[in-house]
């Protein structure tokens, strides 16, 4: 499958959650104490078989500022003067949301 093929398919199915299943789940008349779900039960797990990446806040990690404001960002130096990938490919996947309506307005 080629990258347009994807980022076609990815907008596609994403204007349809926003635009139908994501209302239809608003709908939801189960109550509360049986509530109607679309995706099986998880297991939690316990704790300590979870990372340990994820106990202590990024500050704690990395003192220089530089350095944790590029990790938590997300950004490299380098990233900061180009634009990235993954703004090329929001903007097409923006572009072609625009392009499909899976509701039928009353005033068109």
């Amino acid at each position: 499958m080629s990258h347009d093929a994807v980022v076609k398919t990815v907008a596609k199915k994403l204007k349809y959650y926003f635009e139908v299943k994501r209302r239809e789940d608003g709908f939801d008349l189960s109550g509360p104490n049986c509530p109607r779900l679309d995706h099986p039960h998880l297991k939690p797990r316990a704790t300590l078989q979870y990372d340990g990446l994820h106990d202590k806040p990024v500050k704690h990690y990395f003192h220089d500022p530089k350095v944790r404001q590029a990790i938590t960002n997300m950004t490299s130096p380098r990233s900061r003067d180009k634009v990235s990938k993954e703004h090329v490919v929001r903007r097409k996947v923006d572009h072609h949301m625009a392009r499909h309506r899976f509701i039928v307005s009353a005033f068109n």
